[in-house]
């Protein structure tokens, strides 16, 4: 898990227009990011309020959308021989 959510660069922007801009370490090191602090994102049927959301302006090679901090899980089982993963979220 990340230490906060990380959004990847991608064309659309969702988040509210209250960032605030800096230097910070992310998945990819240290690069340009904006912060958008004390958000709510919805996992399924759970709504996890007052995160920290950085993007980074910087684009990177990956497959998924994001990072998600581990402890905004209340629990995760990961199968490696089946190949899956089950979050559970804290509400």
């Amino acid at each position: 898990g990340a230490r906060m959510v990380e959004l990847f660069t991608s064309g659309q922007n969702l988040l509210p227009l209250r960032p605030s801009a800096g230097l910070i370490q992310t998945s990819d090191g240290t690069n340009e990011t904006t912060v958008y602090p004390q958000i709510e994102i919805k996992i399924g049927v759970a709504t996890i309020q007052g995160l920290d959301v950085v993007q980074s302006r910087r684009s990177l090679a990956f497959d998924a959308a994001g990072l998600l901090p581990a402890v905004i899980f209340h629990s995760i089982y990961i199968s490696h021989s089946g190949g899956y993963v089950v979050l559970n979220p804290i509400e």
